[in-house]
């Protein structure tokens, strides 16, 4: 399964259950288990888009060495096994948790234009994607930094909140004038990955 099918299938059905989380009647739980619920698909989200951009540097990486040889003064094969391509993304760092301006500056940095997909991410997506992360990190560490990196997103011009809330009780919030159907603000992040992903499969295409 190549990496944009995995992430597609795996966060779709991560979506389904957030949208029968987001509706109490059909699964019967009282609003602290729904936000734990969700909180917990928080992080599963997270670790799928993380699993997905590493597969899809090595995928990228492993094309077309060139920039990357060029970048470190060595001498390499144009192309590459899937292993020697996870060897060389592993000699440089790469770990997951980027944001998507530190995921942008490392394929910019070793993979030829035609090769990098991350470049066509979208300002809005990529805030939308970084601020998901903050709630994933506070939801992990529970940390003074990580909180108050969250509640700087909370107080901001987009929710404008006047009181830190728990992640689950934010998200499962309806999205505002932004959602007059009355999605939630989880699905409005969902949207953004989706949208990510999409643009990312249409210049692979």
């Amino acid at each position: 399964m190549n990496p944009v099918t995995r992430f597609r299938y795996e966060t779709t059905a991560y979506n389904r259950l957030a949208s029968k989380v987001a509706t109490p009647d059909l699964v019967g739980l009282d609003s602290a288990e729904r936000h734990h619920l969700v909180e917990a698909l928080v992080v599963k989200i997270c670790t799928e888009w993380e699993v997905f951009t590493e597969n899809l540097l090595i995928e990228c990486l492993r094309k077309d060495t060139s920039k990357y040889a060029e970048s470190k003064d060595m001498s390499l094969p144009k192309t590459l096994p899937r292993d020697l391509g996870e060897l060389l993304l592993t000699g440089i760092g790469f770990f997951g948790s980027r944001s998507v301006g530190g995921l942008k500056g490392m394929a910019n940095d070793i993979l030829l234009d035609q090769h990098n997909p991350f470049k066509e991410i979208k300002p809005p997506h990529s805030t939308k994607i970084d601020e998901f992360f903050a709630i994933r990190n506070y939801i992990a560490h529970r940390s003074r930094s990580s909180k108050l990196k969250l509640n700087k997103i909370y107080l901001g011009t987009t929710y404008g909140l006047q009181r830190f809330v728990e992640p689950g009780e934010f998200l499962l919030t309806p999205n505002g004038s932004h959602a007059p159907d009355g999605a939630t603000r989880l699905q409005a992040y969902f949207d953004a990955f989706f949208t990510a992903v999409d643009i990312i499969d249409d210049f692979l295409s």
